[in-house]
């Protein structure tokens, strides 16, 4: 398993587990998908652009996309995520992907960096 981080440096559990599916792309992207289970309402897919090469970190190399019941894909704590509330809303709430020119809050996950970035 390769070690994962959050933006804020914590220990991210459950990163690239060898209980998930994942592999290898032949350019180096390493992506896991995750299925819906009980009690979710989407797919998750990660995806790591270096695969384990460091920083191994959300919002940096990793980011995170959730894919729903019509096969769309959609970035973590983006507007479709969200759903309208501004706590899910990486543009609301700054433990999501930290503030452009501030430092990254010490609690920030990092989930929401996918739609900052895109």
């Amino acid at each position: 398993m390769t070690p994962t981080y959050q933006l804020s440096g914590k220990f991210q559990e459950n990163g690239f587990s060898d209980t998930n599916f994942s592999f290898m792309t032949n350019d180096g992207f390493k992506i896991k998908i995750m299925p819906k289970t009980a009690g979710t309402e989407w797919n998750s897919i990660t995806i790591d652009v270096n695969g384990d090469k460091n920083p191994n970190t959300i919002g940096r190399d990793i980011f995170l996309y959730r894919m729903d019941e019509r096969g769309l894909i959609h970035p973590y704590y983006g507007l479709v995520y969200s759903g309208g509330n501004t706590h899910m809303y990486w543009r609301t709430n700054e433990n999501l992907c930290g503030w452009p020119g501030k430092k990254v809050p010490q609690n920030s996950t990092g989930y929401g960096c996918t739609a900052r970035v895109i």
